[in-house]
């Protein structure tokens, strides 16, 4: 377990680090702001929510949970932290998994895939390409989970239908965008040049920070990229095999995915640092990408719909009736 204090002694140096070359797929937390800070007991609300918290429910112990009438009860480890100086999964992923840019979607994912995949984190076979403080969270909760609540919390997670919140903007010029809370903030009095980047940010800046489930979020690609990123999905590129070859025509589980997310992920394979065992075959595919094949590539990805439970289950029962391959 990390206390929070050594994570925040790690950010303030990671934020003090030279660029990476595609820092705009790891943004910060911003600027610091000197505004004071809200007293514990202030009271909080959500539009359209019969909850009331307080800002001391926001300190990371605790899932916020604005609906939980509209989920299954869900287990202790989603919402409630097992260990000091560690996050619950359903603070970061939020109660329902829809995830949020920093962080993965695990609505509908199958149990075994998360379990591997927190157990990858845990041992350190899956990182980031350039530090990135949301990744450092997840390593500290990987570490403090026990194998009984990870099950449970895989299990729950795995039983939600993928839901897509992002919309996909095609733009040469975008408002002025400045990194906060792993995310963008948008000054649409100002502008900037795109340029090849893919910039995210929430529509509502408020609902973002409540940590409400149903924020919406507007991810500016360059212009052209998403016909580019569907030949890239459904034909390959630089010789790579296509997305639909392993993901099938509904790209199960990435369709609808945060475009930053998809990215990030392509960059981490790419580097190797995700080098899990069942890394190999997206590392061969993200080796043969270019940095704008990725953008290309993540933009379609996210526009589409998100693929469904049923689809999902179709394809590995397909997988499971297929002959095993024959010996050479």
């Amino acid at each position: 377990m990390w206390p929070r204090l050594l994570v925040l002694a790690a950010l303030v140096a990671i934020s003090a680090a030279p660029a990476p070359a595609f820092e705009w797929a790891f943004p910060g937390v911003g600027a610091a702001t000197h505004a004071s800070a809200p007293r514990a007991s202030e009271v909080m609300r959500l539009p359209g929510s019969p909850v009331i918290l307080h800002q001391s429910n926001f300190d990371g112990a605790q899932a916020v949970d604005w609906f939980p009438n509209a989920h299954p009860p869900a287990p202790e480890a989603v919402l409630h932290a097992k260990g000091k100086g560690v996050y619950p999964c359903g603070y970061c992923h939020l109660p329902d998994g829809t995830g949020r840019p920093e962080n993965a979607r695990l609505q509908g994912l199958p149990t075994d895939y998360i379990i591997e995949q927190v157990q990858a984190f845990a041992n350190g076979t899956r990182r980031a390409a350039v530090p990135y403080m949301p990744t450092s969270y997840m390593a500290a909760a990987a570490h403090a989970i026990q194998p009984a609540d990870l099950e449970a919390a895989a299990t729950y997670f795995s039983q939600f239908e993928p839901q897509s919140h992002t919309q996909i903007v095609e733009a040469a010029t975008i408002p002025a965008a400045a990194a906060w809370h792993f995310v963008f903030r948008f000054d649409r009095l100002k502008h900037e040049a795109l340029g090849q980047r893919i910039i995210e940010g929430p529509v509502d800046g408020e609902r973002f920070e409540l940590r409400d489930p149903a924020t919406h979020y507007i991810a500016y690609v360059p212009e052209g990229a998403v016909a580019r990123g569907r030949v890239i999905a459904e034909h390959g590129a630089s010789g790579g095999p296509a997305c639909v070859s392993c993901h099938g025509q509904e790209l199960i589980g990435i369709a609808g995915a945060s475009p930053t997310f998809l990215a990030r992920q392509l960059m981490d394979f790419r580097s190797k640092a995700r080098n899990d065992p069942s890394a190999a075959p997206m590392q061969a595919v993200a080796g043969q990408l270019t940095d704008a094949q990725i953008i290309d590539a993540a933009a379609y990805v996210a526009g589409r719909s998100p693929w469904t439970r049923a689809e999902l289950g179709k394809a590995m029962s397909a997988q499971s009736a297929a002959p095993p391959p024959r010996p050479r």
